[in-house]
């Protein structure tokens, strides 16, 4: 296996056993709230178009549940931190995901979009990733609002031009996304200001200067 492939794998299973301990309690502590398991499994699209299964904390209960509104509020910081998505470091040592691709996809939504978008099975070139230009370009937050022609331009685009300089950019942009995002969701929450405004006001005004940086880094 090329040298390029073994490393980030053995840096992913740094992480991993590094986060192991707040993960192992995280998940203990979501298999008593949701009485169920806490990792879960979902089938995407990945390298070459095969299939693989992504893991990821289960940030709600199975079955719409009525459950504490505290547990759902647990769950919103889950996702809204990126906690929920640590176990894909196990898909890296799989050698089945990057730290940084293209978003795998679900497979109804690939089907979806093979069909409406030009050029759309390029990004199976590539490993799907954890982040990628997509997330930090448009911002993780709103990846679920976009058009999907935008974060395919993207996607595209990183697929067309991936090196280790774009990708370390984009790593270094990926937590600037995430904190914007936590910030967003930790307001709404407490429901001291407008959630719309703010998604477009002055606390993501720190994730658009590295996006500027970043538009500048594509040219």
């Amino acid at each position: 296996m090329p040298v390029d492939r073994l490393i980030p794998r053995f840096i992913a299973l740094i992480l991993f056993l590094f986060m192991l301990p707040v993960l192992s309690l995280t998940a203990l502590f979501l298999a008593v709230i949701w009485k169920e398991n806490p990792i879960f499994r979902q089938l995407r699209v990945g390298y070459r178009g095969e299939l693989f299964s992504i893991f990821k904390l289960r940030s709600i209960p199975s079955g719409h549940r009525p459950v504490p509104q505290w547990t759902r509020a647990l769950g919103l910081m889950l996702r809204e931190s990126c906690l929920d998505e640590v176990p894909q470091l196990l898909n890296i040592i799989q050698n089945k995901m990057a730290f940084v691709g293209p978003r795998p996809l679900m497979v109804k939504e690939v089907k979806c979009l093979q069909k409406s978008q030009a050029g759309f099975d390029d990004r199976f070139r590539v490993l799907p990733g954890m982040t990628g230009l997509a997330q930090v370009r448009v911002g993780i937050y709103r990846m679920r609002t976009a058009h999907e022609t935008v974060r395919h331009r993207y996607d595209l685009h990183y697929v067309k031009s991936a090196s280790f300089l774009k990708d370390l950019w984009i790593l270094l942009l990926t937590p600037v996304s995430v904190a914007s995002r936590f910030r967003l969701a930790l307001e709404r929450g407490r429901g001291t200001v407008n959630f719309v405004e703010n998604r477009s006001g002055a606390h993501l005004s720190g994730h658009r200067m590295f996006q500027s940086r970043a538009l500048a880094f594509e040219k």
